[in-house]
């Protein structure tokens, strides 16, 4: 925010070469409002976190739902015998793709 003189009146940061930030003084500086560059970084934020994967874990285990994954779609267990075939199909043109053509 700046001020009508044309300084800076206030500032919000979220990134620092080292997190968290050592000896910095633009942290605790009344005009400054520092937050972490990552939101997962708070207590509260980690717990919801391990909560969700516990979660995962569960529906996986009992309903045989995969949800977030990074290398298998989000869907529902039911659903994974009907696009299976078409899952298996994008598994091949991508890997058919990845040898004919040539990286840019």
């Amino acid at each position: 925010m700046r001020s009508k003189s044309g300084q800076v009146g206030a500032a919000a940061l979220d990134v620092f070469e080292v997190e968290p930030p050592v000896n910095n003084p633009l942290v605790g500086h009344e005009k400054v409002v520092c937050t972490p560059h990552l939101g997962a970084s708070t207590e509260e934020a980690q717990e919801n976190v391990a909560v969700a994967v516990a979660e995962q874990i569960v529906d996986y285990l009992v309903h045989g739902t995969i949800r977030n994954a990074v290398n298998f779609p989000s869907i529902p267990a039911d659903q994974v015998a009907t696009l299976q075939p078409y899952i298996t199909l994008a598994e091949k043109i991508g890997a058919f793709a990845s040898q004919i053509f040539e990286a840019a």
